[in-house]
């Protein structure tokens, strides 16, 4: 009798051990707003909503390279990509711009890079131009919740670089 009640206490013990494993909360996509003009004067022309809705559907990498601290950040969680690209809006992004550039944006489907992208997030700076054939083919702006996670990187990052 003592091996048996010691046997199901094992049994509860190992059990309450075992843990699930958190579900992935699933990512919705933020309504996109038709566009936005910021500019004054020639603009990229602006990512469409079918491009917009392609990368979130099927973007499963993204890596990002900043160009003036030493921070990378690479993330191939559904969630994480996802969140990535719900940061971008349609929008009219200037083609003369003074703004320099803070990083580059790299997302993958299946291997293959389905966007090629330049990130200006410093000062009034928020948006990316995406290239295509490594010419400048169209423009996103970077949302709120966008430049406030970017923001914190790129100020985590110069803080380090000044130590």
């Amino acid at each position: 009798m003592k091996n048996v009640s010691i046997f199901f206490f094992l049994v509860l013990i190992i059990a309450g051990g075992c843990k699930q494993e958190p579900k992935e909360q699933p990512v919705e996509a933020a309504p996109m707003p038709e566009k936005i003009d910021m500019s004054e004067g020639e603009t990229y022309p602006i990512m469409t909503k079918e491009k917009a809705k392609f990368l979130f559907d099927n973007a499963d990498k993204v890596d990002v390279l900043f160009t003036d601290v030493a921070v990378s950040l690479s993330q191939v969680k559904q969630s994480d990509v996802r969140g990535q690209v719900s940061f971008l809006m349609p929008g009219a992004v200037p083609i003369d711009h003074k703004c320099s550039e803070s990083a580059n944006i790299i997302l993958q489907a299946a291997g293959e890079i389905v966007a090629d992208g330049r990130m200006y997030l410093r000062g009034k700076c928020r948006y990316v131009v995406f290239y295509e054939d490594s010419k400048p083919a169209y423009g996103a702006f970077m949302t709120d919740q966008g430049m406030q996670f970017y923001g914190q990187i790129l100020a985590a990052g110069t803080s380090t670089v000044k130590q």
